[in-house]
């Protein structure tokens, strides 16, 4: 009886664990039509990222967006983020993003022109 009470106590203590983390976990919103995920809640930094949607058209993407109250600076372009989306055209990226994951313009047939900045290492 003692065992199954000691591990019924480490199971309660994992799922506590577990929730506690939940606010840790990534935070995904969209703003203006661009999709992003929150890189770091201190730093206050995220990603633009894919969504449902499809980009098409041109796009700027602006250096901060604010959600919930909380102004984030844009620093990153995510893995895959436009990646299929045959009908943009032209991107402008701010000079807060400073990388650009893999596959961020794969397959991106329609696009004519990008500006990335100096910023992007």
């Amino acid at each position: 009886m003692k065992t199954l009470a000691n591990q019924l106590r480490a199971i309660l203590a994992a799922m506590l664990m577990l929730i506690a983390t939940l606010p840790a976990l990534a935070q995904y919103f969209v703003d203006n039509g661009i999709y992003y995920n929150v890189i770091d809640e201190t730093t206050k930094t995220v990603e633009v990222t894919s969504g449902n949607n499809k980009y098409s058209g041109s796009i700027t993407i602006p250096p901060s967006v604010t959600h919930n109250g909380i102004s984030y600076s844009v620093t990153e372009i995510g893995n895959g983020a436009f990646s299929w989306c045959s009908s943009l055209t032209t991107i402008t990226i701010p000079n807060s993003v400073t990388s650009i994951e893999e596959m961020a313009f794969a397959r991106c047939t329609g696009l004519t022109s990008i500006a990335i900045p100096n910023s992007v290492t």
